[in-house]
């Protein structure tokens, strides 16, 4: 399958400014040596914290800001006008034109990207993510699920190659977010999304990269990520027996909490573990009234290797 988009190496830093008469500089390191490869129609999530590099990259990829170090190659080519008329970006973090209507808005960027049959194109795009009947509101008046749709739409208008998806659900009610990653799901393009919601990268993403202080600390696809954390949390809930003391002093893993009815406990996530649990508890004649398993979840991963 062809690569879409190469980034090798790719640096970038600021200085900040600070003290009296702005006399004491501070560099941040916003981009450190960060390298992946993303391959054509692969949704690929670049996963972190507020502050850990995300749109820093998504702008150097847009063209938006210059990178002090590394290579971008698109289309196998490096970056340039030619390339970034095959690319498109949509960002949470930057409004449209607000006192434009939402079909002005649109306009605009069909001819910033020199659209051929514009208005067909923007009329199918407000079809398709339900801004129709809004096309002759202001886009200031819209409340932020339909922003962002609008987003969408602006993102979409050139029919790019390579979409640019920099938190595109943030600030958004969970049902109308859930509406948007449907909609995403369904684009027929390579998209790199940014985004600090683990589900996300889990519902949408082919493969990913955890970011942390600018750094590319882990990648994979959701599966294999996953399998980092090596333990499950394991919930039994019983009816009170006085030989549970002695048996939960035998059980697999870690006790994370004992009550008098239910113990929660933290076992290796492997084919046999829950075997180990329950078979004890069985054999002598302990009633188990309720079983619940918690397995490891990419915010679990993540938690695990932010604190090496």
């Amino acid at each position: 399958m062809s690569i879409v988009l190469d980034v090798r190496g790719l640096k970038k830093s600021y200085i900040i400014r600070k003290g009296f008469l702005w006399r004491t500089r501070q560099i941040i390191e916003a981009v450190r040596g960060v390298s992946f490869r993303v391959k054509k129609n692969e949704i690929f999530g670049l996963l972190g914290p507020n502050g850990a590099g995300k749109t820093t990259i998504v702008n150097i990829l847009a063209g938006i800001v210059t990178k002090d170090e590394g290579k971008v190659t698109v289309f196998g080519e490096p970056y340039s006008e030619r390339t970034r008329e095959r690319m498109n970006v949509a960002t949470a973090y930057s409004s449209l034109l607000e006192f434009l209507t939402v079909i002005q808005n649109l306009r605009v960027f069909a001819r910033i990207y020199n659209v051929q049959h514009s208005e067909k194109r923007i009329e199918q795009l407000l079809h398709k993510f339900g801004m129709y009947k809004y096309r002759n509101t202001r886009y200031y008046l819209l409340s932020a699920g339909q922003r962002t749709r609008v987003n969408l739409c602006k993102g979409l208008i050139n029919e790019p190659e390579l979409l640019l998806l920099d938190e595109a659900t943030v600030g958004l009610d969970p049902d109308i977010a859930q509406e948007v990653r449907d909609e995403i799901s369904n684009l027929d393009t390579t998209i790199i999304l940014t985004t600090h919601y683990m589900r996300e990268i889990e519902q949408l993403c082919a493969r990913a990269a955890f970011l942390h202080h600018g750094q590319i600390i882990r990648m994979g696809t959701p599966k294999q990520l996953v399998k980092l954390v090596k333990e499950q949390i394991v919930q039994i809930s019983f009816e009170p027996n006085p030989l549970m003391d002695k048996i939960i002093a035998s059980l697999p893993g870690t006790l994370e909490e004992r009550r008098t009815s239910s113990i929660t406990l933290r076992v290796p996530h492997t084919t046999g573990a829950l075997h180990d649990v329950l078979h004890p508890l069985l054999t002598k004649g302990i009633y188990i009234r309720d079983l619940h398993i918690t397995k490891p979840s990419l915010e679990d991963v993540f938690i695990k290797l932010t604190r090496k």
